[in-house]
């Protein structure tokens, strides 16, 4: 053990024990009534009884609140966007494997099939790449930009 660290925890011991001293006067001071700067807090009294407004009616409390909602709104629009489901590398590897079990090759084409976004192809394609990695598969591409086709090992 180095002697520097040691050092160093002899000092880090000191400030946290002067850090525990602090935070006991803190409390103490808390604790005493003299040291508060806010006087006697009075109890919430409940209302006995509810008083409407003699200008009150269901018109007007409908008008405000569309008036206070049209001063909500932002004066720009914020631009509506759209979260794409998350797909995760994992479950891209465990359909690729399900399909495999049923057809003896899959094409990368079919495997694309049902995908909605350029996410979920790339999640495909490095499904495709982990799969490769762990030798469960061989690719076969006969032509260049042709399918590539998965053979299960």
């Amino acid at each position: 053990v180095d002697e520097e660290s040691g050092i160093d925890l002899d000092e880090q011991l000191r400030l946290y024990r002067r850090f525990v001293d602090a935070s006991k006067n803190l409390h103490n001071i808390w604790l005493d009534e003299r040291h508060t700067s806010y006087g006697h807090v009075e109890e919430i009294v409940r209302a006995v009884e509810i008083t409407q407004p003699h200008n009150f009616t269901l018109e007007i409390l409908s008008q405000s609140m569309v008036q206070l909602l049209k001063r909500l709104e932002p004066v720009e629009a914020l631009p509506k966007t759209f979260i794409d489901k998350t797909i995760t590398i994992k479950e891209k590897i465990d359909k690729m494997r399900e399909m495999l079990k049923k057809y003896k090759h899959v094409k990368f084409g079919d495997i694309l099939n049902d995908v909605n976004s350029r996410t979920e192809i790339i999640v495909s394609f490095l499904a495709i790449l982990e799969i490769i990695k762990q030798n469960s598969v061989v690719l076969k591409q006969d032509k260049s930009f042709g399918d590539i086709e998965l053979f299960k090992l």
